[in-house]
C-alpha cells in the first residue's frame, strides 16, 4: 500500500483522513486555504486561555478506538456537558425530562399536551418532527426562535432530519446533553490535536484549491479527499442553501 494522496481542508476531518494515509504508507499533501489549521475548531488564545472562535466544540464518542486515538495524541479534559434552559422563569433540564415538567404547576398545559402526543414520530418536517415529539406548546417556547435564529428560515422549510437526533424528550433521568461514553476537551485546544494528526503530512496554508486547480496539485489516478465546503470548492461560493 501507499503512493500520493491529496487532502483539501485541514480542519478534523482532513486531518484525521492525513493521520490514517501517512500510517498506510502514503505521501500525503494537504492545503488549507486559511493561515491556520482547525478549520471550525480552530483554537485562539487570549491571555493564555484557548478560545474557539467558531463556537466551543465538545469532542464526545461511543467508540473506544476513536477516544483512544485521540486522548493519546494530545491529553484531554474529562467533560459531562449538561444544558438548562429557563422555561416560564424556572430553569429546567435540556433535553426535557418529562417527569421534570409534569411535576411541575407551571407546566400542567405542556403535560396535557405530552400525554396527547400521537404515537409515531411525524417526519414530514422540522416544526412537524418537533411538535409531535414536544407538543406545540414546548416547541414553540423552547425551540422555534431558536431554530429560526440559527437558519434565517421557517422551521416548516426545514428537514425533519435536522432535529432528528437533536430534539428528544426524556424520562430517564439522564441530565447530560450528549449520551456518549467518552467526552471531553483537549486541554490546550483543538490546535494541537489538529497539529498532532497532521505531523506527518506537508501542509500548504493560504492555499485556496478549487475544483479546476486539482490538476496542479494533483496527477490524475491519486487519490483526493475532500473537506471543505463543496459550494467553495466548486468554484461556486452561496449557491449551496
Amino acid at each position: 500500500m501507499g503512493g500520493t494522496a491529496t487532502i483539501v481542508g485541514a480542519g478534523l476531518a482532513g486531518a484525521a483522513a492525513a493521520w490514517f494515509l501517512t500510517r498506510r504508507g502514503f505521501s500525503v499533501e494537504v492545503y488549507e486555504q486559511a493561515h491556520v489549521v482547525g478549520g471550525h475548531v480552530r483554537t485562539e488564545w487570549f491571555r493564555g486561555i484557548p478560545y474557539e472562535p467558531h463556537g466551543a466544540h465538545i469532542f464526545h464518542t461511543d467508540h473506544r478506538s476513536v477516544w483512544d486515538l485521540v486522548s493519546g495524541t494530545v491529553e484531554f479534559v474529562p467533560y459531562r456537558h449538561r444544558v438548562l434552559t429557563r422555561l416560564r422563569g424556572r430553569l429546567v433540564s435540556w433535553p426535557p425530562q418529562r417527569a421534570e415538567l409534569c411535576a411541575s404547576a407551571d407546566f400542567t398545559d405542556i403535560a396535557l399536551e405530552l400525554a396527547d402526543r400521537p404515537g409515531a414520530v411525524d417526519e414530514s418536517d422540522f416544526e412537524s418532527y418537533c411538535v409531535s415529539v414536544l407538543g406545540p406548546t414546548l416547541y414553540g417556547e423552547s425551540v422555534r426562535g431558536y431554530t429560526e435564529k440559527q437558519w434565517g428560515r421557517h422551521p416548516r422549510t426545514l428537514s425533519a432530519a435536522v432535529a432528528r437526533g437533536r430534539v428528544e424528550l426524556r424520562n430517564d433521568g439522564c441530565h447530560d446533553f450528549f449520551r456518549d461514553t467518552y467526552q471531553g476537551w483537549p486541554r490546550r485546544g483543538y490546535g494541537d490535536l489538529v497539529e498532532a494528526l497532521l505531523r506527518q503530512a506537508v501542509v500548504h496554508l493560504g492555499c485556496r484549491i478549487t475544483l479546476k486547480d486539482l490538476p496542479e496539485v494533483s496527477q490524475a489516478g491519486r487519490p483526493v479527499i475532500v473537506t471543505s465546503a463543496l459550494d467553495d470548492f466548486l468554484g461556486e461560493a452561496g449557491a449551496l442553501q
